[in-house]
C-alpha cells in the first residue's frame, strides 16, 4: 500500500465539502465555466523583439545595416513631410545621409509634386526613396523610384545611387530610363550580386543609363528587350572599378510588374518577367490586417482592394536564384538569375525557370541569409517567418502585436534581424481620408543567429 505525507481530497470528499458550506448542486457544477472563463486562453507571443529606434515624424519602409553595424533607414514621400528621404540611424536619432543638399528634393514643396519637371533636379537629388541596400563591399544603394505621393515618376526621378560608405559621398549614378522604369513604375526593392556583369569605372560626376527624355511615356526602342545605353560623361579614371549585378522589383499597382535587372558597370537594364503570374497580385486577392480588411478608400471612388504586386526579394545563398513575391500572393517564388541576366534568353526562357519555393503569408519584405534560408514578413499575423529550402519547412521566429505591418528586414553580421513596422495598413488613404497611425513608428531587431548573403 503507497502511503504520503499529505492526502488529496478525492472528487467525493470535495463535492460533500463545498455541500457542507452551502453551496448548491447548480453552484458547484458552474465552478468549472467560471474558472474557464477567468483564464482563457490568450495569443502568445514569440520571440524577443528589441527596439533599435523610434520615429515620431514620417512612416519608415527600408532598413540595412553595414558590416560595421550603421544602420540606414528611408522614408518614402508618400504623403508626410519628408524633410529628408534617406537617414543614417546616429545615437537613435535618424540624420538625413549623406547630406541634407541630396535629399532636399525642390518639388516636395509643390502642391502637386508628380507635375514637378526639373529633369536635372530629378536625376540630383532623391525624390522619394523606397530602399536601401548595404552591398558586399561597404557601400549604400539607394533605390529612388522618382515616383512621389505613390503616383506617376517625375522624369530622371528614377534611380540607383551609389555611396561609398567610407567617404560618405556618391560614386555612381544609374538612371533608369522610360523603357524600364515606365510612367507608372515603382521600384520597391534591390538586391545584389557583384560577382557577375560586366566591369567599369565608378562614376560620380555624370549619371549613367539613358538620358531623361521630356516625355517619360516614350515607347521602348526594342520591345522585346529594352537596353538603355550609357551618356556620354566624365569619367573619372582614377576611381576603382565596380561590378555587379543588381536585381529591383517594380510593383505598381497602376501599371506592369516586372523584376528589372540592372548592369552596375555600364548601367545597362532590362525588364524581366513582364505581367507575369508571379510578379502580379492573386486574382481576386482581399489583404487583411489586424483583423480587418485592407481597401484603398478615396474621395470620389468606390472602396476596392489595396493591390500590391512583386515586392519583397532575396538572393540565395550561392546567388543562383532570385527569391520574390507579390504581397497579395500565398507564393514565394524562384527564379534563375542566369536566366535573368542572360538577353540570349527569351522572356519565355526566364519564365521556363520560375517555380513556387513554398506556400506563404502575405509578405511585405524578404531577406536571406548564407545558410540558404529565406524570412518572410507576415502583415497579417504581425509575424516574421523563416523557411528552410533544404527541409521545406517554415518556423516563425517572431510573433508580437507591436509588428504593425512588418516591412522591411535586413540581417547583420553579428546575427540580429533587423525591422520596420510602419503601420502601413492604417494611412488614410485606407481608412476615407482618416489617418489611424500611431506614433512613434517602430525599427526592431531580434537575434536569429544567422550571417547575411554577401555575393563578391
Amino acid at each position: 500500500m503507497l502511503t504520503s505525507d499529505t492526502t488529496t481530497p478525492c472528487p467525493a470528499d470535495s463535492y460533500a465539502h463545498m455541500k457542507r458550506v452551502g453551496l448548491s448542486a447548480a453552484a458547484i457544477l458552474f465552478l468549472p465555466l467560471l474558472a474557464h472563463a477567468q483564464t482563457a486562453p490568450t495569443d502568445q507571443t514569440v520571440g524577443q523583439l528589441e527596439t533599435v529606434a523610434t520615429f515620431n515624424g514620417p512612416m519608415p519602409t527600408g532598413v540595412t545595416v553595414s558590416h560595421t553595424n550603421r544602420i540606414f533607414v528611408n522614408f518614402p514621400r508618400w504623403g508626410d513631410d519628408v524633410p529628408f528621404t534617406v537617414a543614417e540611424i546616429i545615437a537613435g536619432k535618424a540624420v538625413a545621409y549623406p547630406n541634407a543638399e541630396i535629399n532636399n528634393w525642390p518639388g516636395r514643396s509643390m502642391a502637386n509634386p508628380n507635375a514637378f519637371a526639373d529633369v536635372q533636379a530629378d536625376q540630383t537629388h532623391f525624390v522619394s526613396v523606397q530602399s536601401v541596400v548595404v552591398d558586399p563591399m561597404q557601400r549604400l544603394w539607394i533605390l529612388d523610384t522618382g515616383a512621389p505621393l505613390l503616383k506617376n515618376i517625375v522624369p530622371g526621378g528614377p534611380k540607383l545611387v551609389c555611396v561609398d560608405l567610407a567617404t560618405n559621398t556618391v560614386v555612381k549614378t544609374i538612371l533608369l530610363p522610360p523603357e524600364v522604369a515606365g510612367t507608372n513604375s515603382y521600384m520597391n526593392d534591390v538586391r545584389f550580386d557583384l560577382r557577375v556583369g560586366e566591369t567599369g569605372p565608378q562614376d560620380p560626376t555624370s549619371a549613367i543609363g539613358s538620358r531623361p527624355v521630356p516625355d517619360p511615356r516614350t515607347p521602348p526602342h526594342d520591345p522585346k528587350f529594352p537596353v538603355a545605353q550609357r551618356s556620354p560623361g566624365v569619367i573619372d579614371a582614377s576611381a576603382p572599378a565596380i561590378r555587379g549585378t543588381a536585381y529591383i522589383t517594380d510593383s505598381s499597382s497602376q501599371g506592369p510588374n516586372a523584376i528589372i535587372v540592372v548592369d552596375l558597370a555600364t548601367g545597362r537594364s532590362m525588364r524581366r518577367l513582364n505581367q507575369h503570374v508571379s510578379t502580379q497580385s492573386e486574382p481576386g486577392f482581399l489583404m487583411f490586417a489586424e483583423g480587418q480588411p485592407v481597401y484603398q478608400t478615396l474621395p470620389g471612388h468606390p472602396a476596392e482592394p489595396v493591390l500590391f504586386a512583386a515586392d519583397g526579394i532575396a538572393i540565395s545563398a550561392d546567388g543562383s536564384e532570385l527569391f520574390y513575391c507579390p504581397i497579395n500572393s500565398t507564393k514565394l517564388y524562384a527564379v534563375s538569375t542566369r536566366f535573368l541576366r542572360d538577353r540570349s534568353k527569351s522572356d519565355a526562357d526566364v519564365a521556363g525557370t520560375v517555380r513556387i519555393a513554398t506556400g506563404k503569408m502575405p509578405s511585405d519584405g524578404l531577406e536571406s541569409d548564407a545558410a540558404g534560408n529565406v524570412y518572410m514578413t507576415d502583415p497579417v499575423t504581425n509575424s516574421i517567418h523563416r523557411f528552410s529550402p533544404s527541409t521545406g519547412l517554415t518556423e516563425t521566429l517572431a510573433h508580437d502585436p507591436r509588428l504593425l505591418w512588418p516591412d522591411t528586414m535586413s540581417l547583420s553580421d553579428d546575427g540580429y534581424l533587423y525591422v520596420t513596422a510602419n503601420q502601413l495598413h492604417r494611412q488614410p488613404t485606407m481608412h476615407n481620408g482618416q489617418d489611424l497611425r500611431q506614433k512613434p513608428y517602430q525599427l526592431f531587431r531580434i537575434k536569429v543567429q544567422a550571417k547575411p548573403v554577401r555575393l563578391m
